[in-house]
C-alpha cells in the first residue's frame, strides 16, 4: 500500500494517496514494523505538504523524525531533517530552514549517504540563492553537481544546473543539456521546478509554458478545498502562477474545475526512493 500511495502522490492524486498511505500506516503499526511506519508517516507528510496543509505536514515530519531516532535509523533521520527544512522554507522561516538543512547535511555526510548529501546540497543551495547569498549558493550547488555526476543522479544534476543558470556566471548551455538528457527521468515536482528556473534564466516562454502545464496537472488532482491555498502558499506554485498570468499564460485549470479537465501527465519514469 505504501508503494501505491507513493505512486498516487507522484501523480498528484492526493486523496487516493492519503487513503493508501493511511492504510499502509495502520498496517505497519499493527504489525510493529517501525521502519515501514516511519516511511508511511513521511510519505503522508509529503501528501500534506503539496496542497499547503503545513500543520499536518509538520505533525507527520516530526513524528517521522521521532520514530527514526527511536529505532536508530540515521538514514531516515537525515530524510526527516531534510523534510523539516523544506517545510520551514515553505513557512518562510529562513533561519530555521537553513539550520535544518545544515543538520541534515552534516548527518548525511557523517553516515556516508552521498545521494542524500547531494539532494540536501541542492535544496540548501536553492534556499541560499533565494536569500540573495549567491556565492554560498554556488558553492553548495557545485558540490552537489560533483556528486551527481559521480553517482549518476539525474534529478540532482537537472536541478543544480538549472539553479546555477539563474545565478551570476551561470551556464545556461549546461542547464539546457541537462534538460535534454534528464527531464524524462525526474519526478514531476523536480521537472516543474527546473523548467521554471530555466524560464528565469532564459526567458524562453516554452519553459514557463511547460512549468504551467505541470502545475495545471497538480491543481486538478488537488482536493478542491486545498486548491486556493496551494496556489497562494506553496512558493513554487505561487511564483509559476504569477509569472504565467504576467506573460498571458494563465492556468488552464482554474480551482473549480473537475478532474475531467486535467491535462495529460508528464512523461518519464520517477526515480526509485
Amino acid at each position: 500500500m505504501d508503494a501505491l500511495g507513493w505512486l498516487f502522490c507522484e501523480l498528484s492524486r492526493l486523496d487516493e494517496a492519503q487513503a493508501a498511505l493511511g492504510e499502509a500506516l495502520a498496517l505497519a503499526r499493527a504489525a510493529g514494523e517501525r521502519k515501514e511506519e516511519a516511511r508511511a508517516t513521511r510519505d503522508l507528510g509529503n501528501v500534506f505538504l503539496s496542497p499547503s496543509r503545513l500543520g499536518q505536514a509538520r505533525e507527520h515530519y516530526e513524528r517521522y523524525l521521532a520514530i527514526s531516532r527511536e529505532i536508530g535509523n540515521r538514514r531516515s533521520e537525515g530524510f526527516a531533517l531534510h523534510c523539516l527544512a523544506d517545510l520551514s522554507a515553505e513557512e518562510r522561516d529562513a533561519a530555521v530552514a537553513e539550520r535544518r538543512y545544515a543538520e541534515a547535511l552534516a548527518l548525511r555526510r557523517e553516515i556516508g549517504h552521498r545521494d542524500g548529501e547531494a539532494e540536501t546540497l541542492v535544496a540548501g543551495g536553492a534556499h541560499l540563492a533565494r536569500q540573495g547569498r549567491e556565492d554560498e549558493a554556488c558553492a553548495d550547488l557545485d558540490a552537489a553537481l560533483v556528486i551527481a555526476r559521480e553517482l549518476s543522479l539525474p534529478h540532482v544534476e537537472f536541478l543544480a544546473t538549472a539553479q546555477l543558470a539563474t545565478l551570476p556566471g551561470g551556464d545556461v548551455t549546461a542547464a539546457l543539456a541537462a534538460l535534454a538528457a534528464h527531464e524524462g527521468h525526474t519526478e514531476m515536482q523536480e521537472a516543474m521546478d527546473a523548467r521554471f528556473l530555466l524560464w528565469q534564466a532564459t526567458r524562453d516562454p516554452a519553459h514557463l509554458a511547460e512549468a504551467r502545464r505541470l502545475l495545471d496537472f497538480i491543481v486538478v488532482y488537488t482536493p478542491p478545498d486545498c486548491r486556493e491555498s496551494m496556489l497562494a502558499n506553496v512558493r513554487l506554485h505561487r511564483e509559476i502562477a504569477a509569472a504565467a498570468r504576467e506573460q498571458g499564460l494563465p492556468l488552464a485549470c482554474i480551482p473549480d474545475h473537475g478532474r475531467a479537465a486535467a491535462p495529460g501527465p508528464p512523461g518519464g519514469v520517477a526515480r526509485t526512493r
